[in-house]
């Protein structure tokens, strides 16, 4: 089940960074943990069982036979592997370009939401010292206004 942006609580007219924050902490929390590769880097499968009989005596004496010769036939038998699949090796070096740039998306995604998030607060803050400044303004007019009333009732006796 994929999580989206949506399923988080958000208050849109005062914005809570700290409340977003904790429902993300929250939610990464109670996600499964991703297993981790062993610190000795990928393992390979594991060793094939010994073959016995005829056939293992003679993959024994290959490999006895042909170890001096390894040096020169491993990086022979590299390149051949290597332009065997050479279309499978160009397409895995595509994806994983193309997995990099997603990465850097989505990093410039989410700096530019936190960003987002931060501007809305500040704005929020600021129309409300606004709105707050626009109502002792209003009362300071209608003392001004009463002020003026009653001299001018002076002036007019």
């Amino acid at each position: 089940m994929e999580k989206s942006a949506m399923d988080y609580r958000i208050d849109y007219d005062r914005v809570d960074v700290a409340d977003i924050m904790n429902q993300v902490k929250k939610r990464v929390a109670d996600d499964p943990p991703v297993p981790e590769a062993p610190a000795g880097g990928p393992t390979g499968p594991p060793p094939a069982p010994a073959a016995r009989g005829l056939k293992g005596l003679l993959k024994k004496t290959a490999r006895f036979l042909a170890r001096p010769c390894l040096p020169f036939l491993i990086p022979l038998y590299e390149r051949f592997k290597f332009r065997l699949n050479y279309e499978v090796n160009v397409r895995i070096d595509e994806t994983s370009t193309r997995l990099e740039t997603t990465r850097e998306t989505v990093k410039l995604l989410h700096n530019l939401g936190h960003n987002l998030v931060l501007e809305l607060t500040k704005l929020k803050v600021e129309e409300e010292a606004l709105k707050s400044k626009v109502r002792v303004l209003e009362k300071e007019l209608e003392i001004l206004g009463k002020r003026e009333k009653a001299i001018e009732k002076r002036i007019l006796e």
